[in-house]
């Protein structure tokens, strides 16, 4: 009989430890899973965020070639007996193109607040944008075009423990066709790591 207790505690002893380590498992898979769930998330977020930059990183580098091209036009036009009038039309082009840069910067405002509503971690600087700018007014070069703050930034997306960091080079951006080049990379983050204000 002695025995018997003994086994069957013995049984239970093991059942009570098979049970807390499949509790153990359990908890381990669900933190594995919401921290999957997170990264997935904030990958999906600077996924949209890149895609919303770029788009108007694009825009604007190819009107600010144009607004170049035109003022340059434009002063040739200007002293040329007889071709004032086009010098005329070249401004009023390069004004609409200036026009056309403020509209994608609101557009590019906007679409960045809808993103920030989905709880995405947005790093400041991205509404700061690679241009000098004034509320929604671009600070503008002597030939009419959107001044550039930096030629490379470094954007830092952080949602705890993780860390993103876009690298961005803009320096072939102002061509018919912009070249953006993207640089991706992940660390392991934590509360305080380096912000990318320049």
């Amino acid at each position: 009989m002695n025995q018997r207790g003994e086994a069957l505690l013995f049984c239970i002893l093991i059942l009570t430890l098979l049970s807390g380590l499949l509790t153990l498992c359990g908890l381990e898979l669900h933190r594995s899973y919401k921290q999957l769930e997170k990264r997935t998330k904030l990958f999906l977020c600077i996924k949209e965020s890149k895609g919303e930059l770029k788009q108007f990183l694009h825009g604007m580098g190819r009107t600010n070639w144009m607004i170049k091209n035109t003022s340059r036009a434009q002063y040739l036009f200007a002293v040329i007996p007889g071709l004032q009038g086009a010098s005329l039309k070249a401004q009023k082009i390069k004004k609409i193109l200036q026009q056309f840069q403020q509209a994608l910067l609101i557009k590019f405002f906007t679409n960045l607040t809808k993103i920030k509503q989905k709880a995405c971690p947005l790093e400041p600087q991205l509404l700061l944008t690679p241009f000098k700018t004034k509320l929604i007014n671009f600070e503008r070069g002597l030939e009419g075009e959107a001044l550039l703050r930096k030629k490379k930034w470094d954007y830092y997306f952080f949602q705890k423990p993780y860390l993103i960091v876009m690298n961005v080079d803009l320096s072939n951006l102002e061509t018919p066709n912009p070249k953006i080049n993207f640089k991706i990379k992940e660390k392991l983050g934590t509360s305080a790591f380096p912000l990318s204000f320049h």
